[in-house]
């Protein structure tokens, strides 16, 4: 995948992770990228303000591979990872959860 120019070093070295991430757990036959999610979650939630619910950009990559429904998730209280499927009357409409709470 081609860097933006834009793109900070340090962006750059996130992304690269992300691709080592994914490496490994498509390796080892884990498509649903449990392990490659968790760590992306786990970094992610150091770099947010601590209201939640959160509603962020996910990755293209782990959206393209999970054939996601869009490229929003919802970080929640217990640090879970939902799918994003729109709001209605009572909030964030969820998808699947993509990463359990941090234990």
């Amino acid at each position: 995948m081609p860097l933006p120019q834009e793109m900070s070093a340090t962006g750059a070295e996130r992304l690269r992770l992300l691709q080592e991430w994914i490496k490994a757990d498509r390796s080892i036959g884990d498509f649903l990228l449990n392990e490659a999610l968790r760590k992306w979650r786990d970094d992610v939630v150091t770099r947010l303000p601590p209201s939640r619910p959160k509603r962020i950009l996910i990755p293209e990559l782990f959206q393209t591979a999970l054939s996601l429904y869009g490229p929003k998730v919802v970080i929640l209280e217990d640090n879970s990872v939902c799918e994003y499927r729109g709001r209605d009357d009572s909030g964030p409409r969820l998808g699947r959860l993509l990463v359990p709470k941090k234990s």
